[in-house]
């Protein structure tokens, strides 16, 4: 059973991944305990805007080049170029009006958002080809970029968050950069196995719509928090997100980085369901592995590292895991479909990610009237949600 998980594909993955998230875990507790308050939570508003342009940067041709095959076109490069920064602008400028950023840290939050988005399709053309070591190191390395910043912070002494987004600015921007530059370059070659090829952009918007609900969920605590509960709550919460939602972000990432391009090369229903039994079971494993582990590291930590700044209750570390089993159900559920659907069930999916972030947000509201638990309890039933419109839209490509 051993021998099978350490061979599964996800697990392999998550493993490697596993490596970037602590580092980004580690990065959030050197900061949370090296910064006052109030810069802590600058740092992690900016960490939580630039998921949402990692994920949405590209306007969905992240998740369109694994629906195709071979190089994407120069003209693709070019419009992906121009959705990156489109959505960097927008991002920085909400981010900037909605959190009063000053405007020196509303400009470093467009050019790491605008790097972000690049990075991410950039990492997507390597998952396309299943080349997942390349692709996965280039999504990663903003992780060590983060954790050498917040070294940095502790080792120089600063007090303020500025040096560090300043550090993963240039860091965020110099990868996708030097990653572009050969990709760009394959896509001219005349060689027919590598003949380029242009991405069908129709899905797109149902893509980046569904895409963009699932990452405000994913976010959705540290963008409401500041505003329900303040900002001590919102760097207890990133404290608690580094140790006890760690796992499942890397479980949840795992699932999807390799079952997307996987399915997305067979139409066998028997094929199907072989690699999601396989995966799910293994999967399950590990999840319920992570449950325990939180529950006996979390208070460890804590007590010895950040007694006299944070206290995360059993009741709060429980609902951290009650989220992160959300998560990792929902990468199964709405994977298949995203793989495998067609236009209209796309369409369905995306109406369905409006909806569980809505109820999300809702029961985040009314939740947090009874403090911070409440408030993640609340986001937790979206993912729920979520989950079951993916299962129910998926079974037509499972069953006979």
């Amino acid at each position: 059973m051993i021998r099978t998980a350490l061979k599964s594909p996800s697990i392999l993955v998550a493993i490697r991944i596993g490596l970037g998230g602590l580092a980004f875990s580690l990065g959030n507790l050197m900061f949370a305990e090296s910064l006052p308050v109030a810069e802590f939570t600058l740092i992690v508003l900016v960490m939580a805007v630039s998921q949402i342009a990692m994920c949405t940067g590209p306007l969905g041709a992240d998740t369109l080049v694994n629906r195709t095959t071979g190089i994407p076109a120069p003209a693709t490069w070019l419009r992906v170029l121009a959705n990156c920064a489109l959505v960097a602008v927008l991002l920085a400028g909400a981010a900037g009006y909605y959190y009063d950023f000053s405007i020196s840290s509303s400009s470093i939050l467009f050019i790491i958002c605008f790097g972000c988005g690049m990075n991410q399709f950039a990492s997507a053309v390597f998952q396309s080809k299943q080349d997942f070591r390349k692709s996965q190191w280039i999504r990663q390395i903003h992780n060590g970029i983060f954790l050498l910043a917040a070294a940095a912070t502790v080792w120089l002494g600063f007090g303020t968050a500025l040096p560090a987004i300043l550090a993963i600015a240039a860091g965020y921007l110099l990868v996708p950069y030097l990653v572009w530059g050969r990709l760009t370059s394959e896509s001219t070659q005349s060689d027919p196995l590598s003949k380029p090829s242009e991405i069908k952009w129709d899905d797109g918007y149902s893509i980046v719509a569904n895409t963009l609900a699932t990452i405000l969920l994913a976010t959705l605590e540290r963008l409401s928090i500041p505003n329900l509960l303040g900002e001590e709550e919102l760097a207890t919460f990133a404290v608690l997100a580094a140790i006890s939602g760690a796992p499942f972000k890397i479980l949840q990432t795992g699932v999807r980085f390799t079952l997307l391009p996987r399915l997305n090369v067979t139409r066998n229903k028997g094929e199907v369901r072989h690699i999601l039994a396989r995966e799910s079971i293994i999967s399950g494993a590990a999840t319920f592995a992570s449950c325990i582990a939180v529950l006996i590291v979390t208070p460890i930590i804590i007590e010895y590292f950040f007694a006299e700044k944070y206290s995360l209750g059993t009741g709060l570390i429980i609902a951290a895991l009650f989220g992160g089993i959300g998560k990792v159900l929902s990468s199964f559920t709405t994977v298949i479909t995203t793989s495998l659907g067609a236009k209209l069930d796309l369409q369905k999916l995306n109406y369905w990610s409006w909806i569980s972030l809505a109820v999300a947000l809702a029961a985040a509201i009314a939740g947090s009237t009874y403090g911070l638990t409440g408030l993640v309890y609340g986001v937790s039933l979206g993912w729920y949600v979520y989950s079951l419109a993916g299962l129910a839209l998926s079974l037509k490509y499972i069953l006979d």
